[in-house]
């Protein structure tokens, strides 16, 4: 199964650093094909206030192509989530296979009652898939071919994953803290 990864730089500052390590080969409807020092070819495109950078250029589908043409709300609700203090990433890579988009990129810590979580969100295409026994990605089923109304939705599902994730996480803190205490109290 040919898989296509796909970075948004969610800073556009940091999408243009990066575009310092390449040199432009052709423009092509409003997209740039660029290389690296090692002749790998990307396909890049800057909007308003973000980036794509996507590989491997070659077997690159079009329905992939065209949905990112147009610049996505979503992913301007990718940096209320993750544009804060504790964890500002700016990145987001993401792979996109038939059936799948997976978020390589951000490795997220397990969570205890993961198989609950997963069994209530799932019938919305959504899971944290795990990698090993202490991490998680956000993986969202799609249907192929996509085009910007299905991926914007996809991104907008990656954002609600996101939060869902960062709440849990937090309250599951809450709670341990709020144990333990009372716990030493009983001493």
């Amino acid at each position: 199964m040919q898989s296509t990864s796909v970075e948004i730089y969610l800073n556009i500052y940091s999408f243009r650093h990066e575009l310092e390590h390449f040199t432009i080969e052709e423009e092509r409807d409003e997209w740039s094909i660029v290389k690296d020092k090692a002749n790998e070819k990307y396909i890049v495109k800057e909007f308003a206030d973000y980036g794509i950078l996507i590989y491997p250029v070659y077997d690159l589908k079009d329905d992939i192509l065209s949905s990112f043409s147009i610049q996505l709300p979503s992913v301007g609700k990718l940096k209320e989530i993750l544009y804060t203090p504790e964890k500002w990433i700016d990145r987001l890579d993401l792979r996109i296979n038939d059936n799948s988009i997976e978020v390589t990129s951000l490795i997220l810590d397990y969570l205890t009652g993961i198989d609950i979580i997963n069994s209530l969100i799932s019938s919305f295409g959504f899971q944290y898939a795990q990698l090993d026994d202490n991490s998680l990605i956000i993986k969202i089923r799609i249907s192929r071919p996509l085009n910007r109304t299905l991926l914007d939705s996809h991104i907008r599902a990656i954002y609600h994953m996101l939060k869902l994730y960062y709440s849990v996480k937090k309250a599951q803190e809450e709670i341990a803290s709020k144990v333990a205490l009372s716990y030493i109290k009983s001493i």
